[in-house]
């Protein structure tokens, strides 16, 4: 023995990296078709090893009681366990923290329409908070940007956000395209229209 340890651990997936698209897919379908379930987002499968675990936040109602929505969350974790046999953690939200998709992808697409070394953005969140709104998201770059450039393009891109959807934090996760979408486990649009067949 060298002194060396043989056991590594790939932190991407301790931390939740992007599922299967048939597998998140899957998912969304049985949390939007549990009862009193009105919307779901950021989907992930962390992998411990020996177990994975869903994690994901389901809107509710905003005027529920809370034993009503604990016990919505209770029977969505049951539905998906069945499916996946996976347990799920199930972070509740009301109604209405994620505004409608189309919406948020013309504001999206406006602030980046001068951006050409974005490739594609995934897990778009945002949460209504007082007095502005706090947007997250990832954004799939060119992988030849340096860091100095991905700092300046943040904050245009912050500023851009600002003017079209108004007072808003906005919180940016840099991933570089790894240009074989053949490998990719991220959800993005150029993989949407690439023939991989």
């Amino acid at each position: 023995m060298n002194g060396k340890s043989d056991f590594s651990i790939d932190s991407s997936a301790l931390i939740g990296e992007a599922p299967p698209s048939d597998l998140v897919k899957e998912i969304g379908r049985v949390a939007k078709g549990t009862e009193g379930v009105e919307g779901v987002h950021d989907i992930a499968v962390h992998d411990y090893g020996s177990q994975k675990v869903i994690t994901l936040h389901a809107e509710v109602r905003d005027d529920m009681v809370l034993e009503e929505a604990h016990e919505i969350a209770d029977r969505l974790d049951a539905r998906l366990m069945e499916v996946t046999s996976f347990p799920t953690i199930v972070h509740l939200d009301p109604q209405g923290s994620v505004p409608g998709e189309v919406k948020m992808r013309r504001v999206l697409e406006s602030a980046f329409k001068d951006e050409p070394r974005i490739v594609s953005y995934h897990r778009v969140q945002v949460l209504h908070r007082s007095g502005r709104d706090e947007i997250s998201l990832h954004l799939i770059v060119d992988s030849h940007m340096s860091v100095e450039e991905s700092h300046d393009m943040c904050h245009r891109l912050e500023g851009s956000l600002g003017e079209i959807h108004g007072p808003c934090k906005v919180i940016i996760h840099f991933e570089p395209c790894v240009d074989d979408c053949a490998v990719c486990r991220i959800e993005c649009e150029k993989k949407d229209g690439e023939d991989l067949g």
